[in-house]
């Protein structure tokens, strides 16, 4: 529940989220509405990529990518309500995920290299958390607490690893590598002791 997947759903407070190419919609119990009718002049300009949706207040941090070149997250609070909270005309921003807390997300810039980046909500501060040249990052989600920040890096040679990030201090507190080709859908238990994740590796999930 609170996360979001490209061509997935996701359960939040008081609806379901599903993904669309054009726009995040949100169903609930009384009524049907789309984010989209709120932003109806984005809608055949930009591309939803990823999103999160709150799970504790229904709110929704989506990423976009449009024809002219300019990636943004934006903060959904409801229809007609909506603000852009980060932006970058040359780098593709994704995987935008809400801290446990709200006080903040996190989400990634894909350059070289690629960025794990931390936002804050209340004065939209940001600071790099992990960085690391020849790779690309994607950004999973948090431990229970709200301490670590779980990472899964391809690096050279098409390899793997789930890299543990603390979001206070930016250092890393463990790498796990995996031989699998793919790595998806990282998390750590609600004790914080075992580390879960998806893998593929030779046609075999």
């Amino acid at each position: 529940p609170g996360m979001g997947e490209r061509m997935g759903t996701s359960v939040g407070a008081g609806g379901l989220v599903a993904y669309a190419p054009f726009a995040v919609r949100l169903s609930q119990a009384t009524r049907v509405s789309s984010v989209g009718e709120a932003l109806q002049a984005w809608d055949f300009q930009l591309a939803v990529t990823s999103f999160d949706v709150s799970a504790k207040t229904g709110r929704i941090l989506v990423s976009t990518a449009g024809s002219h070149g300019l990636r943004e997250v934006r903060l959904v609070e409801g229809v007609n309500a909506d603000k852009v909270m980060a932006t970058d005309p040359l780098s593709t921003i994704d995987d935008p995920v809400w801290a446990p807390d709200e006080s903040a997300f996190g989400y990634v810039l894909q350059r070289n290299p690629s960025q794990v980046v931390l936002r804050s909500i209340k004065d939209g501060s940001a600071r790099t958390i992990f960085s690391q040249p020849g790779s690309v990052v994607f950004l999973e989600g948090w431990s229970p607490d709200g301490t670590l920040t779980i990472v899964v890096r391809t690096f050279v040679g098409n390899k793997m690893e789930v890299v543990l990030v603390a979001k206070d201090t930016a250092k890393v507190i463990g790498r796990y590598r995996d031989p699998a080709i793919h790595i998806d859908e990282a998390s750590l238990s609600p004790d914080g002791r075992w580390l879960v994740y998806g893998r593929a590796e030779r046609g075999l999930w």
